[in-house]
């Protein structure tokens, strides 16, 4: 083998490289425009922001609260934690609202406070389109530093399932099947 037929072989092989490495940032163009975060609030009620910076929107948005020393695992470990947290669900998600009496308990929990009868911990929108939402949350913590930050499940415009951890990173991580066993989002036809 000759020194022409090596360097052919690198340079086609660099070349391979570039070209997965265009299409895997393709895939992910979509993603990196969708990011949450804790917004402005008193006290104990603070906000969360949900937004969607593409020109198209994304499906099956699970924004939800944990607590910062949060240890991700598996989908299904990290939805039946947050299940377990208090959840409540979305003004905006259809038969999946709080029922009365769910929402009695909320109220019950929180003393009566109207403030904090609105928070949640969890939020599901099976369509978010372009913009940003806001949501408000209780972010009652002992002491030690421990507070909630946002994370992030999401469907892309390609049906390319993502999530964005509490640290802001972003990956590709199948979620829908875990939701629906954790029966917090209804079966997909």
């Amino acid at each position: 083998m000759s020194i022409v037929d090596v360097c052919s072989v690198i340079s086609l092989m660099f070349v391979a490289l570039t070209f997965l490495s265009q299409i895997r940032n393709n895939k992910k163009q979509a993603a990196t425009h969708i990011s949450t975060w804790i917004g402005d609030g008193e006290g104990i009620k603070k906000s969360c922001v949900v937004s969607n910076d593409n020109q198209f929107p994304v499906y099956n948005v699970i924004s939800f609260m944990v607590p910062n020393d949060y240890s991700e695992k598996s989908s299904l470990q990290i939805l039946r934690y947050i299940q377990n947290y208090n959840l409540h669900f979305s003004k905006d998600s259809e038969d999946l609202n709080s029922s009365i009496s769910e929402k009695e308990n909320m109220v019950e929990r929180t003393g009566g406070n109207p403030d904090l009868s609105e928070c949640r911990n969890m939020y599901y929108y099976e369509i978010f389109s372009p913009g940003s939402k806001e949501y408000f949350f209780e972010d009652s913590h002992g002491m030690g530093n421990e507070h909630k930050v946002p994370g992030i499940f999401f469907t892309d415009n390609q049906n390319i399932q993502w999530y964005r951890d509490i640290h802001g990173g972003l990956r590709r991580k199948k979620y829908i099947r875990a939701a629906v066993k954790a029966a917090i989002i209804f079966r997909h036809v």
